[in-house]
């Protein structure tokens, strides 16, 4: 329903205006220059209806629900694109009047101490060793990809591409030699584990809480990066997170954030 009374309007006009302004002359150079400033004109209007819509709709929707679903409708929201993640640039765009101001300060209260809450249980609920498994099927859509790959570089040989067939085999046959954690498809043993002493990813040695500067989980990319002291020298760490089984961000951060304070703090 959010996503109808929403975007159907931004659709509408940022699609709709070009169109309209298309139509407004038979020359072809003044039809593109028409459309070029149609679609300047409709992001701008449509930004505009959506910094004003959002406000009433957080209003609206977060004072529909019960008190304990606050949390979840704000990540269903934030997933599905309605509203942005707190502290973005595009949220301070909203139009908001200073009674919807006060609104939304105290829906936002009653979801953050939701979220202290959740901790708590969580920190409690959780054990003392936690790791993951890799997904099946995220490495071995990989692994095939690659062998396709390794076919379409044996067939460039031999046509007239035949050095761009020797470079993509390279390429490909060099990275093949990097998946040594595909074993770990084969054996029921967790990929990537948090416990008591650190962080441990694959075969490599654990990564002692007390060595790590920092860590990073980037949400676009998919990545864990962890900053590790090591001989007064810093070195990165990462690991491709959408390698592991069952893996979403909230919930994954939520669990580092646990292992985190239970056991070196906030960085």
């Amino acid at each position: 329903m959010g996503h109808l009374i929403i975007n159907g309007p931004i659709l509408i006009i940022s699609f709709g205006l070009p169109t309209l302004l298309w139509f407004l002359t038979d020359d072809d150079l003044l039809k593109m220059i028409f459309i070029f400033l149609g679609f300047l004109i409709g992001i701008a209007l449509s930004w505009l209806l959506w910094s004003f819509l959002i406000t009433k709709w957080r209003v609206w929707a977060f004072n529909k629900v019960e008190e304990h679903d606050l949390l979840l409708l704000k990540k269903m929201a934030i997933k599905n694109k309605l509203i942005w993640d707190d502290g973005s640039v595009y949220e301070k765009t909203e139009i908001r009047s200073n009674s919807e101001k006060e609104q939304i300060l105290k829906i936002e209260k009653k979801i953050f101490d939701l979220k202290r809450v959740n901790e708590i249980k969580l920190n409690l609920e959780l054990p003392d060793v936690y790791g993951y498994k890799l997904s099946k099927l995220e490495n071995i859509i990989e692994l095939l990809s690659m062998f396709l790959f390794i076919i379409i570089s044996i067939l460039a040989l031999f046509t007239d591409f035949y050095f761009l067939g020797v470079i993509i085999f390279c390429i490909v046959a060099y990275s093949l030699l990097k998946l040594k954690h595909l074993q770990y498809l084969f054996i029921n043993r967790n990929y990537f584990e948090l416990s008591r002493k650190g962080i441990r990813i694959g075969d490599g040695n654990i990564i002692f809480w007390n060595n790590i500067e920092n860590i990073r989980v980037d949400k676009k990319n998919r990545k864990l990066t962890i900053e590790v002291d090591q001989l007064n020298k810093t070195n990165d760490i990462t690991l491709d997170l959408w390698r592991l089984e069952s893996y979403n961000y909230d919930d994954f951060n939520e669990i580092l954030k646990v292992f985190i304070n239970r056991y070196i703090q906030v960085f």
